[in-house]
């Protein structure tokens, strides 16, 4: 039986480096899974060197995406990147994105 639904989650963030001199990091978060946002992009996170920032999922941070009418060459995309707020101006910790291919398996 083919897969109809397949769900794409952002579960938690690593923190190599909260990029501040003192204290603690504040980072924010953006993210998006097939074109639609996804989680809080405006709840601030604490960011501690080391440790992980858990998505909660009561802002889901995930989204379940119909997938019986895509076909072959289609794809679902899922990008995340993340800001570190500071006073004078903002840091940008990156972006990545995966692409996720039909067929889709259930996993």
């Amino acid at each position: 039986m083919p897969v109809t639904k397949i769900k794409i989650k952002f579960d938690r963030v690593y923190v190599n480096n909260d990029c501040d001199l003192w204290g603690d990091g504040e980072w924010k978060f953006n993210a998006t899974i097939d074109g639609t946002q996804v989680g809080d992009p405006n709840h601030e996170f604490n960011a501690r060197e080391n440790e992980w920032i858990p998505l909660p999922d009561d802002q889901r941070w995930f989204k379940v995406v119909d997938v019986s009418a895509k076909g072959p060459d289609t794809t679902v995309r899922a990008t995340f990147s993340g800001v570190d707020v500071d006073v004078f101006s903002d840091d940008d910790l990156g972006q990545v994105t995966a692409e996720f291919a039909f067929p889709y398996r259930a996993e």
